[in-house]
């Protein structure tokens, strides 16, 4: 590793330095170094998600409850790397029942724990959601869990489970599932998205 990449490692896990009770300041030996190597830098897991990187548009499919009709929603993104690899900063821009829709994305793989994150956040709620995961290389999907706060019914907690899988090289599918109040899991999502402009730029 060239030393300007290594002085950024160590500067970036200051924190993970402080909290295992290493002295600041203390050179490392080779062995935390080929530590911090494998947990911050980008590795295998990253891989797996660089075919987001681009211009999509998205078609997305929503029911509020069991037997809610659909609703649809026409939308945009783009994802970019950010951090040096490490994160996926996904941007999506629409419009859900007359009102406009901004959304946020940042996902990311930890070496550490060996599964994917997501944090999600949007102009329809003052919440977050973090999920959590693993890829199926039989199938080529990525499934994670989360709960989330449904706020129009009070509940708090909600079970969520969310699958990505690739349909065809420029074609990805979300579909997210929700436990209705009678503890049933029903779909609440369904988002696909066909790539525009593919991650090397190019039309």
């Amino acid at each position: 590793m060239k030393r300007k990449q290594r002085l950024s490692v160590v500067a970036g896990l200051l924190g993970v330095l402080i909290v295992s009770g290493a002295a600041v300041g203390q050179e490392m030996s080779a062995e935390q170094i080929a530590m911090f190597d494998k947990y911050a830098m980008p590795g295998e897991g990253h891989k797996l998600m660089e075919p987001m990187i681009g211009t999509w548009e998205e078609t997305v499919v929503m029911w509020f409850a069991p037997e809610a009709p659909p609703v649809t929603m026409e939308a945009s993104m783009t994802a970019e790397w950010i951090l040096g690899g490490r994160w996926l900063r996904s941007e999506h821009r629409g419009s859900m029942m007359g009102q406009p829709f901004h959304g946020i994305g940042l996902d990311g793989y930890d070496n550490y724990r060996e599964e994917y994150v997501s944090i999600w956040m949007d102009n329809m709620s003052t919440a977050s959601m973090v999920s959590r995961g693993i890829h199926d290389p039989a199938t080529n999907s990525v499934t994670m869990t989360a709960t989330a706060d449904d706020f129009m019914a009070g509940r708090d907690d909600v079970p969520v489970r969310s699958v990505t899988h690739w349909t065809e090289p420029d074609t990805v599918v979300f579909e997210m599932y929700s436990v209705a109040e009678d503890g049933t899991e029903y779909q609440s999502m369904e988002l696909t998205g066909r790539r525009v402009t593919p991650a090397d730029g190019t039309e």
